[in-house]
């Protein structure tokens, strides 16, 4: 392994470290305990290879079990992040289907996708790894522009912590995806771009992270108490009538 990527390895580590001591010193954990798992793995899995660098079988078979972790609590962490604001519309039948019918026909269209173009000559461990990766890969990026549309649509005030969490993701989300498009289709003239495409995603969603959870959170932005099941109707009726007015307005124009 060159020293470059095991100075990029050991600098996220690090990064990753300061994260995750902020999560537990903003007491975080307490509202997004998903994400806080997934930066707490994120530090073991980094260890770990580290621990194994020397070894390039045993790092192999450590990088890719460990990004399997990645996958399934990255997408558990952004869904929690994404109903902390939009938790009120869980109680709506029609927007329950409308979420997770969405994301059962991407995860559905990926994974056929993966099976009629079955990359050849691939370890078998990669083959799994990929045929996860790519439809949670596209349902990060499918929930990220739900979340962009709805707070445009309903004009959600912007609460800090979510919102950066959700965005890191989308930005995750968005840079691996991008670049093995851009591989599939010119090449492999474009394989530097798939290496560090989304090396650099990943700082830069570190980065939108750290900027955020570095500051204290408005007391505006504070989670307000539980509400009682008939406030909670009341909030309901309300998020109905707002989705009509919105189709409304869109069929009128």
């Amino acid at each position: 392994m060159q020293i470059g990527d095991i100075l990029l390895l050991a600098s996220g580590l690090l990064l990753y470290v300061w994260l995750t001591v902020i999560v537990f010193r903003r007491k975080i954990h307490s509202r997004f305990p998903v994400f806080t798992a997934y930066a707490v793995f994120t530090v073991c899995a980094g260890f770990a290879r580290l621990l194994v660098l020397r070894n390039s079988s045993v790092y192999f078979y450590t990088y890719w079990w460990t990004e399997l972790g990645f996958l399934i609590l990255s997408i558990a962490a952004l869904h929690e992040a994404f109903r902390s604001v939009f938790v009120g519309f869980y109680l709506l039948r029609w927007f329950r289907w409308f979420y997770f019918g969405g994301i059962v026909m991407i995860a559905a269209s990926s994974i056929l996708n993966s099976i009629f173009n079955r990359p050849v000559q691939v370890h078998p461990l990669f083959r799994i790894i990929l045929d996860f990766a790519t439809p949670i890969n596209c349902i990060q990026a499918a929930i990220f522009g739900l979340f962009y549309v709805c707070t445009k649509l309903l004009n959600v005030s912007f609460r800090r912590y979510p919102f950066a969490i959700v965005l890191g993701f989308g930005i995750s989300a968005i840079g691996t995806l991008i670049p093995h498009a851009i591989r599939s289709m010119f090449g492999k003239s474009f394989d530097n771009f798939v290496v560090y495409g989304p090396s650099v995603s990943y700082y830069i969603t570190l980065g939108v992270w750290l900027s955020a959870f570095l500051r204290r959170e408005p007391a505006d932005d504070e989670p307000a108490s539980p509400l009682s099941p008939e406030q909670m109707t009341h909030e309901v009726r309300q998020y109905t009538r707002v989705m009509k007015g919105v189709f409304g307005k869109s069929n009128e124009s």
